[in-house]
């Protein structure tokens, strides 16, 4: 298993109680059951699983994953509503993320769960300059490329250097672009659709370790 600086997390997005990919976050194509998915994922030992629900209709069905997982597991894209937030960690999640449209919410967020139990995504790399004063309120932030987003080409290695360089203050990770073989090396945790996983039948790349 990858040490907690470099894990490699499948993510899966929920949309119409059903598993989709996304490509730069916008096109999604049908992937299949969230459940037999998160189950197959956990099984197979994924460092982490990532959900991002796209519709108020799917969260009954997100309710139940946790159920399904025995590996962490991390919800994003809700309303900030604390009654179903609270269910939601209640149901099994192990964090929380948000956006930087939520910044009003984070002393409350922060305060009701502590900083362990949240995530932050930003999809600018220049945010990164405004948010210093914010860091400490989330265990990760996570930096979505999202014309990389949803392909395999390889991450910014450019980018990647410069996150590595944030990762000292705040745990830093990249989404976009992963590519197992090129991207063996990099020194920071990264967020991968869960797709490419199940269309080319590589499910050792769930808990890939890269050699550094």
């Amino acid at each position: 298993m990858c040490s907690k600086k470099s894990r490699r997390i499948p993510s899966l997005v929920i949309k119409n109680s059903c598993a989709y990919f996304s490509i730069q976050h916008t096109t999604q194509k049908y992937l299949g059951d969230p459940i037999n998915i998160v189950k197959i994922l956990s099984d197979y030992g994924a460092d982490e699983i990532a959900i991002f629900v796209k519709d108020f209709a799917s969260l009954d069905v997100c309710m139940m994953l946790p159920y399904y997982c025995t590996r962490p597991i991390s919800i994003s894209g809700m309303p900030i509503d604390f009654q179903l937030l609270d269910k939601l960690l209640t149901s099994g999640y192990d964090r929380l993320g948000f956006s930087i449209k939520d910044a009003k919410y984070y002393a409350d967020l922060s305060l009701r769960y502590g900083n362990s139990t949240l995530i932050l995504h930003l999809n600018e790399i220049k945010m990164f300059e405004k948010i210093t004063n914010l860091q400490k309120n989330f265990s990760e932030i996570i930096y979505h490329d999202l014309f990389l987003s949803g392909s395999r080409i390889g991450l910014d290695r450019a980018k990647v250097s410069y996150l590595e360089s944030l990762s000292k203050k705040c745990e830093v990770s990249v989404e976009g672009g992963f590519n197992q073989h090129k991207d063996k090396d990099v020194p920071i945790s990264v967020y991968y659709s869960s797709e490419f996983i199940f269309r080319n039948n590589d499910l050792e790349s769930v808990n890939i370790c890269p050699v550094i």
